[in-house]
């Protein structure tokens, strides 16, 4: 009926001249967001995620566009876990990032239309990165892993990219966070050594001597010279953490085959870390604690009473990411090209053609049309599984929905019938 009664642009034949709204029209677009109950983790971060739909007549996802905010709202959001566009015609004229989101579109057609000034026309899912590495500290903490792209559903009867098969889905994993910085180990402290007593003795004076002392008679220590210390071992490094692993690719499934305008790659490991040096070790390396003896023949010997060695510290290798790469995911086939239709969408088709069938359009034969044709699609939906996994509060608006466009479809009917009679 369709076919018969419109031609073209919804000029009807034989009919007086009448126009159709511009159906990128934002009137004829709707958005919902739903918060969710909890924090969860999410791109990196605990938050409130939210669960967006989208539907409409034509939806046009346009950087800055005239026509609707959608670009401005949701692109480079990093805290919609779930977006769901329907629409008879989804128009894509920018590139739209939503960071590790879940995506699914259900759409008659959608068309990618690539426009001056703007990136490929494309949905990405690579999640938020994490571009500086974790803490300033120097303990070494190891970096995040990077996180899974968000899979898409595309759920659509026409696919039209132009001639060119740039990338359109861009489900890349996220990159791994570089390791978190070590350290280098601190040095050793030194400990002066005594100089030469210059007495008469019956051996040298040990080298690395830190420290002399005596005894009197009772037993008592007297220094002689230094102090009664020690210079310490070199600290061990503090390695650099582990770069975070690469996350795994999203997954596309489509009900025809977009596997050339898909990248699946999984993302990459992040930064592996640097050798960190041990602290060089106290000096003087070999150290002593001296006795100073009087001989009955009134000379002088020293005595070794304690040696120590110390050491450098240990050098710390950078470990590696436990996977350079993460895991590419894959395209598969989905459902039927009839799964397009979804009646999220009627509100939106129904506005549009009540407009056409008013005065300044003056078009009821296409508003007759396609209210005949989404009520048909509607009666079939009704049939399907998608119908009962609705909500009775999604079912009972669109019930409403429905008695709107069977009001139009018999207020149009008298037009109908005319344009018949006068063709």
């Amino acid at each position: 009926v369709a076919a018969l009664m419109l031609l073209g642009g919804g000029q009807a034949l034989g009919a007086p001249k009448s126009t159709l709204p511009d159906p990128e029209n934002s009137k004829y677009t709707f958005i919902q967001s739903e918060p969710s109950d909890e924090e969860e983790a999410f791109n990196h971060e605990q938050r409130l995620t939210r669960t967006v739909r989208i539907s409409g007549k034509t939806v046009v996802i346009e950087a800055d566009s005239p026509k609707n905010d959608i670009w401005n709202q949701f692109h480079n959001a990093e805290d919609i876990a779930e977006l769901t566009i329907h629409a008879e015609t989804l128009i894509v004229r920018s590139r739209f990032h939503l960071m590790g989101t879940l995506l699914r579109i259900h759409a008659r057609e959608l068309r990618m239309e690539d426009t001056a000034g703007n990136q490929t026309a494309s949905f990405v899912t690579t999640p938020h990165n994490l571009d500086i590495p974790p803490g300033d500290t120097g303990d070494g903490e190891d970096g995040a892993d990077g996180l899974r792209a968000g899979d898409c559903f595309v759920f659509i009867e026409r696919f039209e990219a132009g001639e060119t098969t740039e990338v359109r889905f861009d489900l890349v994993g996220g990159d791994g966070q570089d390791a978190g910085e070590g350290r280098d180990g601190e040095d050793g402290e030194d400990v002066e050594e005594c100089e030469d007593l210059g007495l008469p003795a019956a051996n040298e004076q040990p080298g690395g001597t830190v420290y002399i002392f005596e005894r009197d008679v009772l037993g008592q220590i007297l220094p002689v010279c230094g102090r009664p210390a020690w210079p310490t071992n070199g600290e061990d490094a503090v390695a650099d953490g582990h770069p975070g692993s690469g996350g795994n690719g999203g997954d596309l499934r489509a009900t025809i085959d977009l596997d050339e305008f898909a990248r699946f790659d999984g993302g990459l490991a992040g930064r592996q870390g640097e050798t960190r040096a041990g602290g060089k070790a106290g000096r003087p390396q070999i150290a002593r604690h001296v006795r100073l003896r009087e001989t009955l023949g009134g000379e002088f010997r020293f005595d070794i009473d304690e040696t120590r060695q110390t050491q450098d510290g240990a050098v710390a290798e950078p470990p590696e990411a436990d996977r350079d790469v993460g895991f590419d995911g894959e395209f598969g086939g989905i459902g039927s090209t009839d799964d397009w239709f979804h009646p999220f969408i009627l509100r939106g088709i129904h506005l549009h053609a009540l407009d056409a069938s008013g005065p300044e359009h003056n078009n009821p034969w296409f508003a007759h049309a396609t209210m005949m044709e989404h009520l048909d699609l509607l009666a079939a939906f009704k049939q399907t599984s998608g119908w009962n996994d609705l909500t009775e509060e999604e079912r009972q608006e669109i019930g409403e929905v429905e008695q709107d466009m069977l009001e139009l479809l018999a207020r149009t009917e008298n037009a109908a019938r005319a344009w018949t009679a006068y063709d």
